[in-house]
């Protein structure tokens, strides 16, 4: 006998694919953002950063 899904389960079957897309959009924008960063740290590498990439990572995924 299959398990009667509740609200949630109901919901996360509904917009699955919806989280799953929009969750690689984000990721792809934080890849694309720390090429910048990388790229930009390379063409002016005097220029201070206050918060680095990758601590911006942390606070984003926390």
């Amino acid at each position: 006998m299959a398990k009667k899904l509740d609200k949630f389960d109901e919901y996360l079957e509904l917009y699955e694919d919806e989280i799953l897309q929009e969750e690689a959009k984000i990721r792809q924008q934080c890849e694309s953002n720390l090429t910048d960063e990388e790229e930009n740290e390379i063409d002016n590498p005097d220029t201070p950063e206050s918060v680095t990439a990758a601590e911006r990572l942390v606070v984003f995924f926390d």
